[in-house]
C-alpha cells in the first residue's frame, strides 16, 4: 500500500481501519447496484438484519429493513394516515420488456404475495417519525420474507427454483418506495429487488466483464482481457456475443502456453523429457470454469465472485492475499461420524470404498451430520479447520484461467436452461450442432485447459465429479485418474469449509458403491452400483474434454442463492490452489496421453486403463473387453484403436458427400488433424482416387477422432446409466467410412499422403468442393437422395418454380432420387454439396 502523510489522527485512524479490512475481510466486488442505493443523499433506504448482505431486497432470504425519508415539518403528518407502496421505476429498466411482458408493476406493500400467489410477502411494517441532526424524517421498518415457495407444498425455500423462464425476474428490479397520506405523496427513496445479492442479469454481466478489464488495467500488473469465441445461435433476435476472459500474469504465459501445447501434441516425448530435466518449470497451464444451463444461476454468479475475488487481490492497494479455511483431518468425533455415517462394513445399503480410489480419497467434507442434504453443520466439532493463505502473484506463477462465466448467453438472457434454438446445450457437445457447442469446444481444443469444472445445479446433497463408472472407453482413465479424485475433493472441501449454509458434498466416485449385504463366492462382501451417476456419454461439455486430456468435473450446486454463488467462489480457490501445486504432474498426465495417441500406444492392459472398466459390482477390469475390444485378425494392431479411417470424398466411394466435408470439418474443429491422398491408394480391393480423408490414430487427439468414429458400445449388463448416448457418426449421419487396423497400411498410406491440415486448412479445402457430376452434360440430372443438402436444393429449385421429380420405379437404380433438367442442376451445384448424374434417356 502507498505510504501517505499523516495529516491528523483520525485521517491516520481511517488508514488503519482501511488497512485492517483489506486484509482480513476482504471481499470482491458482488453488488451491481453499488451506485444506486439511495435516491438522494437524504433518503435512504437500509439492511438492518445483521447478515453481512447489501441493502438490497434479496429473494431468497428474510431480511429487516428501515427506510428513512426527509419531511419538511413532522407536524403536517399523521403517521397512522400513511401508506407504503413498492413501485416500479420504469426509468430504470432491470431486464428487456419484450422478453419479460408481465413484469410487475408493484403496489402497496400489503399487496405483495410470494411466489405461489398466498402468503405476505412484506409484514411488521412500522411507521415512525424521527428527528436526526434537526432533520425530520418519515421512516418506516418492515420484514421482507423469503419470496420463493415450494410449488406443492407452499413451504419456504431459500432458493431461486430450478425452472426455465425466470419468472421471478418479474418482480425483480429497480422500484421506488413511496409513502403516501391521502393518496398525495409524501416522499420515496430508491429500493432494488434482486433474486440473490450477486445475481446478475447477462446485459450485467457483459458490463461486469469489461469492467474487470478496466479495472485491472487502472490498479494491477496483472493481464486481464476480455475475448469472444463466436457468435449464439441467434433463432429468436439478434445472435449475441460469447465472451471469455482470460486471468494471468501476463501476456506472454498465454502466448507461451500455445506454443508449448502445440509442441508437446506434436513432440510429446520430448517434451515429457524436458518437463522431467525442469526445463518447463515455469509454466503457466490454464484452468477453466465455465457453465452452460444458464437456468442454473447461481454457477454464473459464482465464477464471477471468483474473477472479482482473484483480480481485486492483485490490486496495487492489496497484498495479494486470499485467505480461506481448509479441512485437514477428522477430529475423534468425526471419525466417529463418518463410521456411523457410511455403516457398518458389508451391511446392506452400507457406503463401500471403492478399491481403485482408497488410496486418494479422503471423505473430508463427507458428513452430512444429521442432515439429509447438504446443509449447515459445526465444522469444528468433525474436523481440523485450518486457514490458507493464496497469494494471487504465486498461484498467476504457475497457472492461468480461462474463465466462461456463461456459454449459453441466450438462455441467460430469459433464463432457460436451453438456447433461443431449444437445443439443451449440454447434450450437445458431442454432436456440436449449435453455434454454442462448437465455439465451446474449438476454445477448449485450442487450449487443452489441464483442468475444466464446469458448475450446474441443483443436486441438493452438492454433488461433486469424479464420476461412478461406467467410463467412456475412449478415455485414457488411468491417466486423468491421478488427479480427478483429488482436484475434485481440493474442490468440495474449500466450497465447504467456507460456507454458512453447505457444509457437506457428496461424490460418486467415492461415495455412491454400497454394500449388497451378500458375499461373493470367494467370501468378499459384495458391491453394487446402485444408481450410476457415470461419464459414459461425451455429450456434457467436461467428459467431452476428457477426450482432450483435461481433468475434467460436473458440479452440481445445491442452492440457486448466495450461498450457492459462495460454493463456486472457493471451490475454484481450492481447486486452483492445488492445480498450482501440481502442475506439472497435471501436464505429465495430460502429454502422457498426447504420448500415446501419437504413438498409437495400446492402454488396454489391466494395469493401465483395463482396470477401470469394472462391472456394476465393482470387479476391476471385469468388462474391459466389452468397453475396448481389440482388432485381432490376421496383421491387425492388436489394440482398441485402429490405425486410421478412410473417409471417400469421391462420389464412386461417398454417398454423402455433405455428410463426409461436414465430418473433417467436425474433427479438424476439435484439434484432430487431417490428411488428404496425394495419390491413389488401395486397400482391400478398393483404389480410392487421391483426394481421400484419411484420419489417423497416430496423434495426440486418437481419442477425440475414435470417440467420433467407432462403432460404439452397447451395454446389456448394467440396471441403469445416467449418460446414455451414441455418436458412431458414419453410421448416424449416413456417411461411407472404412476402418483399417493392419499395422502394415498406416506406413503405405502415409506415403501418398500430404500433410497434416489443421482447422484452417480443412475449412479452406472445404470451401474449394463444390457437388460432383458424372455423365452426360445437357441432358436430365439424377440428384442423389442422400444428404440434408439434397434436400435443401429440391426445395430451393421448387421454390423458384423449377420442375423437380422424383424416381418412383422400384427397379430403377435410382429408386427414391430426385431428377431435374441440366439447367436446374446449374442453379444449385455450387450452392449446396451434391451428387449429380447426367443421364441420356
Amino acid at each position: 500500500m502507498a505510504k501517505q502523510k499523516e495529516i491528523s489522527k483520525i485521517i491516520a485512524l481511517m488508514l488503519v481501519l482501511s488497512m485492517l479490512v483489506t486484509l482480513i475481510t476482504f471481499v470482491p466486488t458482488a453488488n451491481v447496484y453499488a451506485d444506486e442505493q439511495t435516491a438522494s443523499e437524504q433518503a435512504t433506504f437500509e439492511n438492518t438484519s445483521d447478515d453481512g448482505g447489501l441493502d438490497v431486497i434479496n429473494l431468497c432470504e428474510e431480511r429487516t429493513f428501515k427506510a428513512m425519508i426527509p419531511i419538511s415539518s413532522a407536524s403536517s403528518i399523521d403517521k397512522s394516515n400513511i401508506v407504503w407502496s413498492l413501485d416500479r421505476n420504469t426509468a430504470k429498466p432491470y431486464v428487456d420488456a419484450a422478453l419479460y411482458p408481465n413484469q410487475t408493476d408493484g403496489g402497496e406493500l400489503s399487496e405483495w404475495t410470494l411466489s405461489g400467489g398466498t402468503g405476505n410477502l412484506f409484514s411488521d411494517v412500522t411507521t415512525e417519525i424521527e428527528t436526526v441532526g434537526g432533520q425530520d424524517y418519515l421512516t418506516v421498518k418492515f420484514t421482507a420474507s423469503a419470496y420463493f415457495q415450494n410449488s406443492r407444498t407452499g413451504e419456504s425455500l431459500d432458493t431461486a427454483p430450478h425452472s426455465s423462464g425466470g419468472e421471478y425476474l418479474d418482480v425483480c428490479g429497480t422500484f421506488d418506495l413511496t409513502a403516501k397520506q391521502d393518496g398525495e405523496e409524501v416522499g420515496k427513496v430508491e429500493v432494488n429487488i434482486v433474486p440473490y445479492d450477486t445475481f446478475r442479469t447477462m446485459e450485467q454481466i457483459y458490463e461486469e466483464l469489461d469492467d474487470m478489464v478496466t479495472y485491472a488495467e487502472e490498479n494491477t500488473d496483472i493481464y486481464v482481457e476480455k475475448y469472444s469465441m463466436g457468435k449464439s445461435s441467434g433463432v429468436i433476435y439478434e445472435a449475441l456475443d460469447m465472451p471469455y476472459i482470460i486471468i494471468a500474469k501476463d501476456s506472454e504465459a498465454v502466448e507461451s502456453w500455445l506454443e508449448f501445447t502445440n509442441e508437446a501434441e506434436e513432440n510429446p516425448e520430448e517434451v515429457l523429457a524436458d518437463i522431467e530435466s525442469g526445463a518447463y518449470n515455469d509454466i503457466k497451464v490454464p484452468v477453466m470454469f465455465s457453465n452452460i444451463h444458464s437456468n442454473e444461476v447461481a454457477a454464473v454468479d459464482g465464477i464471477m465472485e471468483f474473477a472479482w475475488t482473484i483480480i481485486k487481490a492483485a490490486d496495487d492497494e492489496n497484498n495479494g492475499n486470499i485467505p480461506y479455511d481448509t479441512l485437514t483431518a477428522f477430529t475423534e468425533a468425526g471419525e466417529t461420524q463418518l463410521a456411523a455415517e457410511m455403516g457398518p462394513v458389508g451391511a446392506a445399503g452400507s457406503t463401500a470404498v471403492p478399491d481403485l480410489v482408497k488410496e486418494t480419497a479422503t471423505y473430508l467434507g463427507f458428513l452430512k451430520a444429521g442432515n439429509r442434504v447438504s446443509g449447515e453443520i459445526d465444522l469444528e466439532t468433525y474436523y481440523n479447520v485450518e486457514e490458507q493463505i493464496m497469494n494471487v502473484d504465486e498461484l498467476l506463477d504457475d497457472v492461468f484461467f480461462i474463465l466462461v462465466p456463461e456459454e449459453n448467453v441466450e438462455g441467460r438472457t430469459y433464463i432457460t436452461r436451453a438456447a433461443s434454438n431449444g437445443y439443451d446445450l449440454n447434450r450437445d457437445n458431442s454432436f456440436q450442432t449449435t453455434p454454442e457447442t462448437q465455439n465451446m469446444q474449438k476454445l477448449i481444443g485450442t487450449y487443452n485447459p489441464v483442468s475444466l469444472t464446469e458448475y450446474h445445479g441443483m443436486v441438493k446433497t452438492f454433488q461433486v465429479e469424479p464420476c461412478d463408472p461406467p467410463h467412456e472407453p475412449n478415455f485414457e482413465y488411468d491417466l486423468l485418474a491421478e488427479h480427478l479424485m483429488t482436484g475434485g475433493e481440493a474442490l468440495g472441501i474449500a466450497a465447504v469449509a467456507n460456507n454458512d449454509q453447505y457444509n457437506s458434498y457428496t461424490t460418486p466416485q467415492r461415495d455412491y458403491l454400497k454394500y449388497t449385504g451378500n458375499k461373493t463366492g470367494d467370501g468378499e462382501y459384495e458391491t453394487h452400483w446402485d444408481s450410476p451417476w457415470d461419464d459414459m456419454s461425451t455429450s456434457y461439455t467436461p467428459q467431452f474434454a476428457m477426450l482432450h486430456g483435461t481433468v475434467a468435473y460436473t458440479v452440481e450446486l445445491p442452492g440457486y442463492n448466495d450461498a450457492g454463488a459462495e460454493l463456486v467462489k472457493y471451490g475454484c480457490i481450492g481447486q486452483s490452489d492445488y492445480i498450482a501445486e501440481e502442475k506439472l504432474e497435471y501436464l505429465e498426465a495430460q502429454i502422457g496421453i498426447f504420448k500415446r495417441g501419437v504413438n498409437n500406444e495400446n492402454s488396454d492392459a489391466k494395469e493401465l486403463v483395463g482396470q477401470w472398466f469394472c462391472d456394476q459390482y465393482d470387479v476391476e477390469g471385469a468388462e474391459m473387453e466389452l468397453f475396448r475390444p481389440e482388432y485381432k485378425g490376421e496383421g491387425e494392431n492388436g489394440n482398441f484403436y485402429p490405425e486410421f479411417y478412410i473417409i471417400p470424398l469421391d462420389a464412386a466411394n461417398q454417398k454423402n458427400l455433405k455428410a463426409a466435408y461436414d465430418m473433417m470439418e467436425w474433427l479438424s474443429r476439435n484439434d484432430v488433424k487431417i490428411n488428404i491422398t496425394d495419390a491413389p491408394y488401395t486397400y482391400d480391393g478398393v483404389t480410392y482416387p487421391a483426394g481421400t480423408m484419411i484420419v489417423s490414430m497416430h496423434q495426440a487427439k486418437r481419442s477425440v477422432a475414435n470417440s467420433a468414429l467407432y462403432d460404439g458400445t452397447l451395454i446389456t449388463s448394467w440396471t441403469g446409466l445416467y449418460s446414455e448416448g451414441i455418436t458412431s457418426f458414419a453410421q448416424t449421419r449416413g456417411f461411407d467410412m472404412v476402418t483399417v487396423a493392419k499395422e502394415a497400411e498406416f506406413d503405405e498410406v502415409m506415403k501418398v499422403c500430404g500433410g497434416d491440415m489443421d482447422y484452417d486448412a480443412c475449412v479452406s479445402y472445404i470451401n474449394s468442393k463444390t457437388s460432383q457430376f458424372t455423365g452426360t452434360t445437357g441432358r436430365d440430372v439424377i440428384i442423389k437422395n442422400t444428404s440434408s443438402d439434397t434436400a435443401a436444393a429440391v426445395n430451393k429449385l421448387l421454390a423458384s418454380g423449377d420442375k423437380v421429380g422424383m424416381v418412383t420405379d422400384e427397379d430403377s437404380i435410382y429408386y427414391g432420387d430426385f431428377i431435374c433438367s441440366y439447367k436446374s442442376w446449374q442453379k444449385v451445384k455450387d450452392k449446396y454439396m451434391l451428387t449429380g448424374i447426367g443421364i441420356a434417356g
